[in-house]
């Protein structure tokens, strides 16, 4: 099923973030040596390669529940646009978006005189706090995958209970769906705030209690 595919690259892309996320913690925790305070390049890339890895995959969760709404409608023609080619073609298109949309990071982002991996560009910092983090990594997904995520919910009440091994494994694929929606959502309204914050305050004069502040947010 398209759904089984697009959530399965959904946790593929979950892996390859928690993994860099890791390796990014240890070296600097465990080792004492942060690559990003070193090497330009390393700062541009990791950079760049965790912003990808954030918004694709939630975003092949919105497209998963689009499809599994499409899946459970009763109209036809609807359902025929929840399929294998489209679902592999649809994870093509939102990984080279991405990496196109994020191209701006490989730019703006640089060392500054801290030795601390950072951007400074009124611009960027206006459309990563005004846009990126509240709009496109905050309300759009959880929107997306609210709304339907109802529908489809509404659609299979309305049909009948069901009995066969793949009824019953589409109300399990809504299942993990929904939980996942909810990790989305708690996340993502973490990340948004703290996001938003540190764009906004990005070129104010930190006092302690705002490097306090900031240091328990990146926690």
């Amino acid at each position: 099923m398209a759904v089984d595919v697009l959530v399965g690259a959904s946790c593929d892309v979950n892996l390859l973030y928690l993994q860099s996320f890791l390796i990014n913690r240890a070296l600097p925790v465990g080792f004492q040596v942060d690559y990003s305070r070193l090497s330009t390049s390393w700062c541009k890339f990791r950079i760049y390669y965790g912003l990808v890895l954030a918004i694709t995959s939630p975003t092949l969760v919105c497209i998963a529940v689009v499809d599994r709404y499409l899946l459970s409608c009763c109209n036809a023609n609807l359902r025929a646009y929840s399929s294998l080619k489209i679902a592999k073609f649809a994870i093509q298109i939102v990984i080279a978006f991405w990496m196109l949309e994020n191209i701006p990071a490989l730019i703006f982002y640089n060392i500054n005189a801290s030795s601390v991996c950072t951007y400074n560009r009124p611009e960027y910092t206006n459309y990563s706090s005004y846009v990126l983090s509240p709009i496109l990594y905050g309300l759009a997904p959880i929107l997306i995958t609210s709304i339907f995520d109802l529908l489809t919910y509404k659609n299979m009440r309305q049909q009948i209970a069901p009995s066969s091994s793949r009824e019953r494994r589409d109300a399990q694929m809504s299942s993990m769906i929904m939980l996942q929606i909810v990790l989305i959502v708690v996340s993502t309204l973490a990340a948004m705030i703290r996001n938003i914050y540190v764009g906004i305050t990005l070129n104010n004069q930190r006092g302690p209690s705002h490097v306090i502040w900031e240091n328990f947010l990146d926690k």
